[in-house]
């Protein structure tokens, strides 16, 4: 039986721990196969502390590290606009903060769609967990399920919208005014990109939300 020749390479990059270790492995077999001897090393990145913001064409922008909250870039950070479905994201939240994942809710009555908006046709009666509607509020981005958990919530999308804007401001949360919990009308709906990175943050440390993204 012929042996088999076994070469690993390993680069450990000399960077900070945030960057982690590049690893390439691989096997040779024996000599009677001809393997290429030209190697180019992959660039390793760099963290260059002084470093330019990179240039980029969105009218506001916040970068932050997830781990500490510190921010890393910024551009019109405060500067509210409409922000569309992410809404739902602070919609989850909220519903979180008074339910539970596996509570039942009986759908009320609902507003009347357009034959483009994004939804999954649910019905007034109906019943359904509140894992199952975050889950098509959260991955399908349904905007049926986003009023039927904050009606089911408020009784009225008024009432759930105030209790949306009086909780971003208890969690410390400026820069975020919302007039409806899906997102589908922007008249109203404004948030800045600081405000988005924090309810994302937010979002990525609700053990609740990753398991319903996982």
């Amino acid at each position: 039986m012929s042996a088999l020749a076994t070469t690993m390479l390993v680069l450990v990059g000399l960077l900070p721990a945030s960057f982690g270790q590049a690893v390439v492995s691989g096997f040779a077999p024996a000599a009677a196969v001809p393997v290429a001897t030209a190697y180019t090393p992959m660039a390793v990145p760099v963290r260059v502390s002084n470093a330019a913001p990179p240039a980029l064409s969105a009218t506001s922008y916040y970068a932050l590290d997830v781990a500490t909250g510190q921010p890393l870039a910024a551009s019109n950070a405060t500067r509210q606009q409409p922000i569309a479905s992410i809404t739902k994201l602070a919609t989850a939240l909220v519903i979180l903060h008074d339910h539970q994942l596996n509570e039942v809710l009986t759908l009320p009555k609902l507003p009347t769609y357009q034959s483009d908006d994004e939804i999954i046709g649910l019905q007034a009666g109906e019943r359904f967990t509140v894992h199952d509607l975050l889950a098509a509020l959260l991955i399908q981005s349904a905007d049926d399920s986003a009023d039927a958990l904050a009606l089911a919530d408020s009784g009225t999308q008024a009432a759930f919208v105030a209790k949306m804007n009086r909780l971003m401001a208890q969690w410390g949360i400026g820069g975020a005014h919302f007039s409806n919990p899906s997102g589908l009308v922007d008249t109203g709906n404004t948030v800045s990109a600081q405000a988005v990175a924090q309810i994302a943050q937010l979002a990525l440390r609700n053990s609740a939300v990753r398991q319903l993204i996982d």
